[in-house]
């Protein structure tokens, strides 16, 4: 339809602007000079809906070709940043906890503050990034948003073959100040949505923590993943022995929390 017709003689129906938003859902880098001669000849309607199509296509394409970290390149980073591996409480951060953090650093690189927590101006902000080839700036932002459990920056994450578990088990783990409003409330609620076996294994090393916050925050992410999660057996097994360490322990009143919790499961 749309090569049927001569520049600048497209007529602004639904079936062309239709055909333009298909181009961009589905299409690939094969379109992209279409889409250009149609934003540059067209009128303002079909202009506008190329250019948003190819904008749309551009991105993609960027997103498949991000580099995500490999496993030596996170252990080098381990190895390299273990000042960075600390509680505040002073302990170490568990095994799982520190692959988690170094993954965040490897796909985010350096966090920045943002003076707006609002999902969709932070996705606007990393859409203008992203036209800009500024990959890890725009995936800052989206990764804050998705804290938030926006759908559309979980998927654009996604697209960039990046690990949004991971990812959001690294941010809250974050000491970093510019990540604090993100950490423990709105990243840990996502994670108890949507973790696995990594966010089960996080929260169990850190019910090992000496900090009464970090220790709390664990138990009961450990808790409601247990009485809400179809969780493997092992994982169920490891989490249940977490609880029931602090249940026999002198941590009152988390002591009190982790043997009602026990005692609230369908083992």
């Amino acid at each position: 339809m749309l090569y049927r017709h001569q520049p600048g003689q497209l007529p602004s129906t639904k079936a062309v602007l239709n055909a333009i938003v298909e181009i961009g859902m589905f299409g690939s880098d094969e379109h992209l000079s279409l889409l250009s001669s149609l934003q540059a000849h067209e009128q303002n309607f079909i202009a506008a809906a190329a250019s948003e199509a190819r904008d749309i296509i551009r991105r993609r394409s960027q997103r498949k070709n991000f580099s995500n970290p490999d496993p030596y390149q996170i252990q080098s980073w381990i190895r390299i940043n273990s000042d960075m591996l600390h509680r505040d409480d002073g302990s170490r951060l568990g095994l799982t906890e520190e692959r988690m953090v170094a993954y965040d650093a490897l796909v985010l690189g350096p966090h920045h503050q943002t003076l707006t927590t609002d999902t969709q101006t932070l996705i606007d902000m990393a859409q203008i990034l992203e036209d800009m080839n500024r990959l890890q700036p725009a995936l800052n932002l989206y990764s804050r948003a998705a804290a938030q459990g926006q759908p559309q920056a979980i998927q654009a994450i996604t697209e960039f073959g990046v690990n949004v578990e991971w990812l959001l088990l690294g941010m809250s783990a974050s000491r970093d100040e510019s990540m604090i409003p993100l950490a423990p409330s709105n990243v840990v609620g996502k994670l108890i949505e949507r973790g696995s076996t990594h966010t089960i294994s996080v929260f169990i090393e850190r019910s090992h923590a000496r900090n009464h916050v970090d220790l709390s925050v664990a138990l009961g992410a450990i808790a409601t993943m247990l009485a809400s999660s179809n969780l493997p057996p092992r994982a169920r097994r490891s989490a249940r022995r977490s609880l029931e360490r602090v249940a026999s322990s002198s941590l009152e009143p988390l002591q009190d929390f982790a043997a009602s919790s026990l005692a609230s499961v369908d083992w």
